[in-house]
């Protein structure tokens, strides 16, 4: 099922290319980080090749097509790059909502994209999704789900026991270095900061690879691009039941964010293997 899926999603892309006109541009998504634009004119030919994943690396499909990279942190399994389904995995179309007032008033599941740019957003940090469509349970590929806060817990625990803090320490909490990709993060001189380069040997080493899609608050409005990164929980915060427990990354701050949002605001989302 998983290389049927993956011959659909190429024959997509060759699709596209096929369909460009001469006045075209094709936007290139390279290893590092960079966006490489060439207009149509300029290219003489396209080769694919297969990506080499490392032996302990598996990938996990959605209903759309979508591959994910995955990663093992402790006893658990975490999808490796944030979700890009617009289908709930019945098959059910997940609405998409683009104007800031009907985003704003809206209680029931919908996604956007950071700046209403699927183009630029999409195969990058994936949809904007409000925690109704999280609450559906219906997000995730089988086998997986959103985590709850207890399971965020499990993982940040184990990083900081098994020496993922920046500093090597075993206590506090500072390994968003360790959880944020090397790519994308505005630049910070805060010591031991994900936007820092220092330490380099704790860089994303845990292989969770956050990356910083901003996200949409309680009034509809986009910010934080390139500053920060938010994650849903599918944990209602039981003294307000529209609220509901998040994650946090900061490209000037050490350590994780621990917090509790409106549920119509829009974040990024992860899956766990169940």
């Amino acid at each position: 099922m998983k290389i049927r899926q993956t011959i659909i999603t190429l024959f997509i892309v060759l699709t596209a290319i096929a369909s460009l006109n001469a006045q075209d541009t094709l936007l290139i998504y390279q290893t590092g980080g960079s966006i490489i634009r060439k207009a149509i004119l300029d290219i003489d030919s396209i080769t694919f090749y297969a990506a080499v994943l490392p032996t302990d690396t598996t990938v996990v499909a959605d209903i759309d097509g979508n591959i994910y990279k995955t990663v093992v942190i402790g006893e658990q399994t975490w999808m490796a790059e944030n979700l890009r389904v617009t289908t709930f995995n019945d098959g059910t179309e997940i609405p998409l909502i683009t104007n800031a007032s009907e985003w704003y008033q809206l209680r029931t599941p919908a996604y956007c994209y950071y700046s209403n740019d699927s183009a630029g957003y999409h195969g990058l940090y994936g949809p904007l999704y409000n925690w109704y469509s999280v609450n559906t349970g219906q997000l995730c590929p089988a086998g997986w789900h959103i985590p709850t806060d207890e399971e965020w817990t499990i993982m940040q625990d184990f990083l900081i026991a098994n020496g993922y803090n920046f500093d090597g320490a075993t206590t506090g909490n500072n390994i968003s270095k360790s959880l944020a990709d090397t790519i994308f993060w505005t630049y910070s001189s805060v010591e031991g900061a994900v936007g820092n380069t220092d330490y380099p040997a704790f860089r994303n080493k845990s292989g969770f690879s956050a990356l910083p899609g901003g996200y949409r608050n309680e009034g509809g409005t986009f910010i934080r691009t390139l500053l920060r990164g938010y994650w849903w929980s599918s944990t209602q915060y039981i003294d307000d039941p529209e609220s509901s427990w998040y994650r946090e990354l900061r490209y000037d701050t050490t350590y994780v964010f621990v917090n509790i949002a409106k549920q119509w605001m829009g974040f990024s989302v992860r899956c766990i293997e169940d």
